[in-house]
């Protein structure tokens, strides 16, 4: 009998096909935060821009997950707003894991309203307006949720 394979993406698209026994569930939360018309974005594991954000540690809910992680990524505190997105993909990460994911995408605030300014050797940190971000600099699933945040907000486009 032959074994049911799960097709993977990449985060850069490719597909991988997988034994079932080969995948770790995932559950991870990612932060949109926007400031002077600009979205701060991460390079963490290509040279693709995403959300920072990760993976939840047992025990955390998905928001205190997403506060650590968005800190240890870019050092900025933050307080969660609101949930705007979610999504479940099967994906093989750059180090070959492959995850049944489970992501969700929220909005942040800073916490007290100071956003540090980027120094210029950060360069896996970055300040990018919408309209810079696309399908080819982009991680698929961020740029999914990107996607999804400005169709639902097309009224705040312009001011972004």
């Amino acid at each position: 009998m032959t074994k049911k394979l799960i097709t993977c993406t990449t985060q850069t698209g490719e597909s991988v096909k997988v034994e079932p026994d080969q995948i770790t569930i995932r559950v991870s939360a990612y932060g949109l935060l926007i400031a002077n018309k600009k979205i701060l974005v991460v390079q963490t594991h290509l040279p693709l821009w995403e959300f920072p954000g990760g993976a939840i540690e047992p025990g955390e809910s998905l928001k205190e997950g997403l506060v650590r992680e968005f800190f240890e990524e870019t050092k900025y505190a933050i307080t969660v707003k609101k949930f705007f997105f979610e999504q479940e993909t099967f994906y093989c990460s750059p180090s070959k894991k492959v995850y049944h994911s489970f992501q969700h995408f929220f909005i942040v605030n800073p916490k007290d309203n100071h956003l540090p300014q980027i120094k210029a050797e950060q360069t896996k940190l970055a300040w990018i307006s919408p309209q810079e971000l696309n399908q080819k600099n982009m991680n698929l699933d961020s740029y999914s949720a990107l996607k999804n945040y400005l169709s639902e907000n097309e009224h705040i486009q312009k001011f972004i």
